[in-house]
Parts: structure tokens; C-alpha cells; sequence
């Protein structure tokens, strides 16, 4: 098995074990901290912005990918992008709750990342090296 193969499996593997957990617990809808409810309306505000700054031209090499403050399209950015998105559909209390508008989004962003990958799992951060 390659490095690859292990992420995705893992991913899928710990997300769905994540979602059923949260499925069979019954305060998983709970109403949620104040804290908790300023984090939420935080990262909602965020989301337009994040949206705006996703490549979604067809045919761009790096489609679904986010630009960091050099203009480089980054794994880093980008998965960024994916936490706060999956955060913001997640959470009962974001105004994004299991929002259609949010899918595309995340797959176009997922697909970056499995562009922007090499073939042996790694990826470049080009802040400091280039694989």
C-alpha cells in the first residue's frame, strides 16, 4: 500500500467512524456554548471570503485550490479551506448547517489536493522547498 492509499483510507475510515459516533449520540445536537456559538459566527463570516478566493475556472491547472498572500496555490490554504467548510456545514448552530452550497466547493477543493499531491504521498510547501 503507498502513502496515498493509507491517507485516503484513513480519512474515510476516521470520518466515518466520526459520523456514526456522532449519529448515535443523543446530545449530539446539543445546544452549543456561548464560546462555542462566537467560534461558529466567526467562522460563518469567514466563509464568503474563503469561497471567493477558490479557483473555479475549468481547465486551471489548480482548480479548487486557494491562493496564499504570494499568490501560490497551496495545500496548506487549501485545507484550510476544507476545515473551516466542513466546521461551518457540521455545526447545528452556523448559519451553513448541512448547506448544499458548501459541496461543490468541497470537492473542487479535495480534487486539488489530490493534484497537488506527488505520486509518493508528499506535498510541496513553498514557503521553504520544492519536491
Amino acid at each position: 500500500m503507498n502513502r496515498r492509499t493509507f491517507l485516503v483510507t484513513s480519512v474515510i475510515a476516521t470520518a466515518a467512524r466520526t459520523i456514526n459516533a456522532r449519529a448515535a449520540s443523543p446530545s449530539a445536537l446539543a445546544p452549543a456554548s456561548e464560546l462555542l456559538r462566537e467560534i461558529i459566527r466567526a467562522n460563518d463570516a469567514q466563509i464568503p471570503a474563503l469561497l471567493a478566493r477558490q479557483e473555479r475556472r475549468a481547465g486551471h491547472r489548480w482548480i479548487g485550490g486557494l491562493t496564499n498572500n504570494y499568490g501560490l496555490y497551496t495545500v496548506q490554504d487549501t485545507s484550510g479551506f476544507i476545515s473551516a467548510l466542513s466546521c461551518a456545514a457540521c455545526a447545528p448552530d452556523s448559519k451553513y448547517f448541512n448547506s448544499a452550497e458548501l459541496v461543490e466547493p468541497l470537492r473542487r477543493a479535495f480534487a486539488y489536493l489530490l493534484v497537488a499531491q506527488h505520486a509518493d504521498g508528499t506535498v510541496d510547501y513553498y514557503a521553504t522547498n520544492f519536491h
